[in-house]
């Protein structure tokens, strides 16, 4: 996970973009946005597993993170996780109520919202309730992801990469308004794009 983040950053072109950690266990720490890539892997280097999952407070502080960002750029979370949401901010949330509410809160914020579940090797991601709660906080189905084990975390984030900074529409409803020289047949466009 550790290399495969620090080859994310590798692909990221920060002449354009800026890049900042919260890495999460029971508590958090930050790195601020910078551009910087030496400074970002160093400190990816230095990450350790241990303690609870409060990605509640995780997703709250990169929102903060991001506050702050370009007018003109997009403002992304990636947020990448091998265990359940444990802790909650908010004493009327579990864990999981609170994640997926900051999740929430940064999407109405515009921010986009890239998950990644990083599930046991012999999970199913059908029923894994990380890899639910995953899926639903991010933007849309498109922008979830999961690996069993890490077996190809390095190309998701190489896809992941790829998208940043391009512009896109989701849950789009085009209308269009039928000028009165055309009648519209009930039924003849049922089975017919």
């Amino acid at each position: 996970a550790i290399d495969s983040a620090k080859g994310f950053v590798d692909l990221m072109d920060l002449s354009k973009h800026r890049v900042g950690i919260v890495d999460y266990s029971s508590a958090t720490g930050t790195f601020p946005l910078g551009t910087n890539k030496d400074a970002v892997k160093n400190y990816v280097s230095t990450l350790k597993a241990s303690g609870g999952t409060a990605t509640g407070l995780a997703i709250r502080e990169a929102t903060e993170l991001l506050a702050n960002h370009r007018p003109e750029a997009q403002p992304v979370i990636v947020l990448l996780t091998d265990g359940d949401a444990t802790e909650s901010e908010d004493k009327t949330m579990n864990g999981y109520q609170y994640a997926l509410a900051k999740a929430n809160d940064a999407k109405q914020e515009g921010i986009v919202f890239y998950t990644i579940a990083l599930l046991k090797s012999n999970a199913d991601p059908n029923t894994s309730g990380p890899n639910l709660l995953l899926k639903e906080m991010a933007t849309t189905a498109h922008h979830h992801h999961f690996v069993l084990g890490s077996v190809g975390l390095s190309d998701i984030y190489a896809a992941i990469v790829q998208e940043i900074g391009l512009a896109s529409a989701y849950n789009v409803v085009v209308k269009d308004i039928v000028s009165p020289e055309f009648e519209i047949v009930p039924g003849s466009y049922d089975n017919n794009i």
